[in-house]
């Protein structure tokens, strides 16, 4: 159990550090664009972040102790993405956002997400076997 939690903290700390930096590029987009694209980008932005921690969501599907919740964590991430192409799909076929600001918003989450979080992930598993304090020891075979 101590592994999902690990991974709900970190999805949930990257989306506060991913949120607290689309504030900062929305007020930018707001001064050069205006609130309409300033206003897309969040939306972008809240549609990956949403996607983002929506990730801890699988990972504590894929590491259940049953087949039915492994199956689950399977199917939710396709599920992810098309409820991704769909908030940021429907809105841009009725044109009530323009969409590259929409899309900026969502990709700089995703790039944010892989350059922030897939590190501290591999540091969170490569901690997880290792106690301090002690060697490993490799014995050819």
């Amino acid at each position: 159990m101590r592994r999902v939690a690990e991974h709900w903290r970190l999805a949930i700390g990257c989306g506060a550090l991913v949120s607290l930096g689309a504030a900062v590029a929305g007020a930018v987009v707001w001064g050069l664009f205006g609130a309409v694209h300033a206003g897309a980008f969040a939306y972008g932005a809240g549609v990956g972040v949403v996607s983002l921690v929506s990730v801890a969501g699988t990972v504590s599907l894929l590491s259940g102790g049953n087949l039915r919740s492994r199956a689950l964590g399977v199917g939710s991430f396709p599920a992810r993405y098309l409820c991704v192409a769909a908030a940021l799909g429907l809105p841009a076929y009725w044109e009530a956002w323009p969409v590259l600001p929409m899309a900026a918003g969502v990709s700089g989450v995703y790039l944010v997400e892989n350059l922030v979080l897939v590190p501290g992930f591999m540091l969170a598993g490569g901690r997880r076997g290792r106690r301090k304090g002690v060697l490993e020891r490799r014995v050819a075979a």
